[in-house]
C-alpha cells in the first residue's frame, strides 16, 4: 500500500493472540514462565490464557477397598495444588490485562 507521497507503507498491525494454552509443574520454573508471559501479555494483545497441569495418574492396587478414601485425596490434591498455582497466577498477573483460567487434573502430560 502506498501512502500519499509515494512511499510504500511497510506499517504492521499489532500482534493479537487470542488464547494462550501454558503447562505448569508446579515448582520454581512456573515463576520465570509466569514473569515472562505477563511481559509477553504486556507487549501483545493476548485475550486470555489456560493454565495446566497434570498431576500423574493414581495407582491402584486395591480398588475395591480404597475407592473413596483415594478419591477424596486425589481430589485434595487437585485443590491444593490449584490453590498454590492460583497463588503464583493471582500474584504475577494481577495487573495483566488477559483473562485466565487454571486446569489441574489427572492424568499422562504427553
Amino acid at each position: 500500500m502506498n501512502n500519499q507521497s509515494g512511499v510504500k507503507d511497510l506499517s504492521i498491525n499489532p500482534l493479537e493472540v487470542k488464547q494462550l494454552l501454558a503447562g505448569l509443574e508446579n515448582g520454581p520454573v512456573d515463576d520465570v514462565l509466569l514473569e515472562y508471559l505477563r511481559k509477553f501479555s504486556d507487549e501483545v494483545q493476548v485475550k486470555s490464557t489456560a493454565f495446566v497441569h497434570v498431576l500423574p495418574p493414581t495407582d491402584f492396587f486395591s480398588v475395591n477397598e480404597y475407592v473413596e478414601s483415594i478419591q477424596d485425596d486425589q481430589h485434595n490434591e487437585e485443590k491444593l495444588v490449584r490453590d498454590q498455582l492460583k497463588n503464583k497466577i493471582e500474584t504475577e498477573f494481577s495487573e495483566a490485562k488477559t483473562r485466565y483460567s487454571i486446569w489441574v487434573g489427572e492424568g499422562k502430560p504427553l
